[in-house]
């Protein structure tokens, strides 16, 4: 783990996400197949992983069989950001050899990364009759490091028809002090092609949906079952909506239904189609905890 510049990424990179499980990617993490294509047939052995921290881990990459994973240094970046069972994340990659991530909740809201002051770490080593001297010396060459803050809210939802996802969506209740727990009638969702679609909120008494206008982002970007959408709130009532689909990788703002259907069917047979299944069922019992 190093100290890095901790700078915003650009929505419009490529991006893939898994959910973690212990049991599954503890010791390594998959790269989706999906995903391989980006890296324009080299994918470099050493890849930097970058957090809102302002940290970040170096990691290896190993093929195994047709599979691509992050490998030697993933451990660590698993205990030292505290990783639990059913956190979303999201990997960006800018093109090069780093990706930022992303880490949510399994309520949905993005989680606040390990900030803890590298300064802190190396000084923690030091005989304690030893470290003011260490202190005093280094403060007088070495500013103290600033913590980042977050940049933007975010928080994920995955698309279930069967709940009536596709005419309405629950706002996670967490989420709602982003607004003071008020929220006016009118939204406005942005995709990362920059259309803008003006919504309608409803409230109940402890809950607050996603309702009017919510049907025809729903068509105009062919959602389906198994997607995964998060939601980046960036002030005055506007969020940016990025789509995720079953294949994990980030879908083009207006896929159309072929390709879409294109996809899944490549899928069947292989690992990958159980994965987005896994994902589904995982994830409506996750609806059903938050509506509880």
């Amino acid at each position: 783990m190093v100290e890095s510049n901790g700078a915003p990424y650009s929505d419009d990179l490529p991006e893939f996400f898994q959910i973690y499980l212990p049991s599954t990617w503890s010791q390594r993490m998959k790269i989706p197949p999906a995903f391989i294509k980006n890296f324009d047939g080299i994918v470099s052995v050493f890849v930097t992983l970058k957090t809102s921290s302002q940290l970040s881990w170096q990691v290896t990459t190993n093929k195994i069989d047709k599979n691509w994973f992050f490998e030697k240094g993933w451990p660590e970046f698993v205990q030292e950001n505290s990783l639990k069972k059913w956190d979303f994340l999201t990997f960006c990659y800018d093109g090069n050899t780093s990706f930022y991530v992303n880490i949510f909740a399994i309520n949905g809201i993005k989680k606040s990364t390990r900030t803890k002051n590298l300064q802190e770490d190396e000084a923690s080593d030091i005989p304690a009759v030893k470290r003011k001297k260490y202190e005093e010396k280094r403060g007088r060459g070495r500013p103290k490091r600033k913590i980042a803050k977050p940049f933007f809210p975010e928080f994920f939802k995955v698309f279930l028809p069967q709940s009536l996802a596709s005419q309405k969506i629950l706002i996670p209740p967490d989420f709602i002090k982003h607004f003071n727990r008020s929220i006016q009638e009118k939204i406005i969702l942005k995709d990362v092609e920059g259309k803008v679609w003006h919504v309608g909120v409803e409230r109940s008494l402890y809950e607050v949906f996603i309702k009017g206008g919510w049907h025809n982002f729903v068509c105009n970007h062919y959602l389906e079952v198994g997607d995964f959408m998060v939601f980046k709130y960036v002030g005055s009532y506007s969020f940016l909506v990025k789509l995720f689909g079953p294949n994990g990788c980030k879908k083009d703002a207006f896929a159309s239904k072929n390709i879409a259907a294109t996809h899944v069917k490549i899928e069947q047979g292989t690992e990958e189609e159980n994965e987005p299944k896994q994902t589904t069922s995982i994830h409506r019992q996750q609806d059903h905890l938050l509506r509880s």
